[in-house]
């Protein structure tokens, strides 16, 4: 019987299973990609880390994101790829219900610390590394400028924006605006063959989103996949943008998702 971890990370019935399926695809396609050798632009080893690993708790009807990414690394295709999975988790009974569930699996290292003192290792120009961030709240983001700076030109990347968990908006404008710097150091730091694609759960109250960073030659697939195949699991639908493709839209949409209708009525804010 499966023990449920006294500080287990939230799930959604609907949100969570989204955020696996980008996960998962970005991941597969990824390994499929790099397992072509010569014939791809980056190099392996591939390197993956999960910034916010949580408790590893899989059930009949959800699954966790240790769980996703170490079938990745560990299957053929990512053992052929040198892939490794470093996973961190600061919660200290959290941590201790991931070590029982991932500890011994070969090529998966495990760390019960602040994601925000980590730094990636020494990677090469080209070499394809993948960082998964799901923190539970804009406050416990772990991404800064230094961790960001160790990216390699083949880093991808998915990260949850919870824009509005916990009813965030009633926060002041000037603690949200740590959104926009959150998304601004990524996206400052994306390498010109590459794009941002952001998705957003329509008509979610919480409004959750996900920004991902894909080669650009990806784009139409990864919005066909989020938005076409992906928003069948949301009843609401899902809606997409990337940045290199309508600038303007995806930095509206994140006005949407971070501030008040009011403020942007408003005028009074301004998106680097």
């Amino acid at each position: 019987m499966e023990v449920e971890s006294s500080a287990s990370t939230g799930r959604s019935k609907y949100r969570t299973p989204y955020k696996h399926f980008l996960l998962n695809n970005l991941l597969g396609k990824t390994n499929g990609v790099l397992s072509m050798g010569s014939k791809c632009y980056a190099v392996t080893p591939f390197v993956c880390v999960d910034l916010c690993a949580g408790d590893g708790r899989i059930g009949d009807d959800y699954d966790s994101s240790p769980n996703i990414m170490s079938r990745h690394c560990t299957n053929a295709i990512g053992k052929r790829n040198g892939a490794t999975l470093h996973l961190i988790e600061r919660d200290k009974v959290a941590f201790e219900f991931l070590q029982m569930r991932m500890s011994n699996i070969s090529g998966v290292t495990l760390e019960n610390s602040d994601s925000r003192n980590y730094r990636l290792p020494a990677l090469k120009k080209t070499q394809a590394a993948f960082v998964h961030c799901d923190p539970n709240n804009f406050h416990q983001t772990p991404l800064t400028e230094a961790f960001v700076g160790g990216f390699s030109d083949c880093t991808m990347y998915l990260v949850t924006l919870g824009c509005n968990a916990d009813g965030i908006k009633r926060l002041p404008q000037d603690q949200r605006e740590g959104w926009f710097e959150y998304v601004d150091i990524l996206v400052s730091k994306l390498p010109r063959h590459h794009n941002a694609v952001l998705f957003w759960l329509i008509k979610d109250s919480a409004q959750w989103a996900y920004l991902c960073n894909v080669p650009a030659v990806w784009t139409q697939w990864a919005i066909e996949m989020g938005v076409v195949k992906g928003g069948k699991m949301w009843p609401k639908g899902v809606g997409g943008v990337d940045l290199r493709g309508n600038e303007l839209r995806f930095r509206e949409q994140l006005e949407i998702l971070f501030l008040t209708e009011r403020e942007r009525d408003g005028k009074d804010w301004l998106f680097k």
